[in-house]
């Protein structure tokens, strides 16, 4: 077996809720807003079947709120536009979430760690390796993705190569596989 399915179980699930957020709150606002739709249309339906001539003056109602010839195109609007909010809602109720935090498998071990941590150390490093300040300095860190922005005193040059070796050394030295990309503004500070 390799090293990153040789762990127990356990860890395997403790890996999982640990970097996966939990969609409930989703899906429980998909299933209120299914229920209130529901509801109202159940309410609507009734209380048009006990009143009669409901439906007559809603729909001259509506009529004289929209134009005739525009009743087909408000509906079809109407109908895509809560098509794509239920539809915006199934899918963040379905998809797993992310949290941001990389995992470290071992054969015996599991570690996890927090991206900024992660982009701390490496805004760190790249700081002691080139010499810019830390303030200077910017980590973005999205699933295995490495950004890293800095900005130069002005007049000093500064090698990409530098950033991009310190930033990578942090992450191979955390056994975590990334990619990098530098970043150095065109303009710089003055010190």
């Amino acid at each position: 077996m390799t090293a990153n399915t040789s762990f127990l179980p356990h860890y395997r699930r403790l890996l999982r809720r640990e970097t996966h957020a939990a969609r409930t709150g989703w899906a429980t606002v998909a299933a209120v807003l299914v229920g209130v739709i529901a509801l109202v249309a159940f309410v609507v339906s009734i209380w048009v079947l006990l009143e009669p001539g409901l439906d007559r003056r809603l729909a001259a109602a509506v009529g004289s709120w929209v134009s005739g010839d525009a009743t087909p195109r408000v509906a079809l609007a109407a109908g895509a536009g809560v098509a794509l909010v239920a539809l915006v809602f199934v899918v963040l109720a379905c998809v797993p979430g992310r949290r941001p935090r990389q995992r470290r498998v071992a054969p015996r071990t599991a570690i996890l760690i927090d991206d900024q941590v992660l982009a701390n150390a490496t805004a760190d490093a790249v700081a002691r390796d080139s010499g810019v300040p830390r303030d200077r300095i910017t980590v973005d860190v999205q699933r295995g993705r490495v950004r890293v922005r800095v900005t130069p005193t002005s007049g000093v040059p500064l090698a990409e190569t530098t950033v991009r070796e310190a930033a990578a050394a942090v992450w191979e030295t955390a056994g975590i596989p990334a990619s990098v990309r530098v970043t150095i503004a065109a303009r710089g500070v003055v010190a």
